[in-house]
């Protein structure tokens, strides 16, 4: 007698506490990978920035070094001029 009946049972879960969950963590993921991306890009820039900063100083030391031997080579230029106006003089005098 008890066998011919059937009984169903069922549950209603709400669900939305856990969409809500679900949602924070996928716009907690995308800001992390969001965050990910701009740490590597001011990453990106300063190493360029290094690179650009390092070439710009090795520029400034040749040319600094060029600077001062033309001033070395301007200051033997006049030396040497002098030099030889001084022997043009004691080449007329007889000692």
């Amino acid at each position: 007698m008890f066998n011919d009946q059937v009984l169903v049972a069922g549950v209603l879960l709400d669900t939305s506490a856990h969409i809500a969950i679900v949602r924070s963590e996928i716009s907690f993921l995308i800001g992390m990978i969001l965050l990910e991306l701009l740490l590597i890009a001011v990453y990106v820039y300063t190493a360029r920035m290094l690179k650009l900063n390092a070439e710009q100083s090795k520029r400034l030391e040749a040319s600094e070094r060029e600077a001062e031997l033309g001033k070395m080579s301007k200051l033997m230029a006049h030396e040497l001029k002098k030099s030889a106006q001084h022997n043009k003089r004691s080449d007329g005098v007889l000692c």
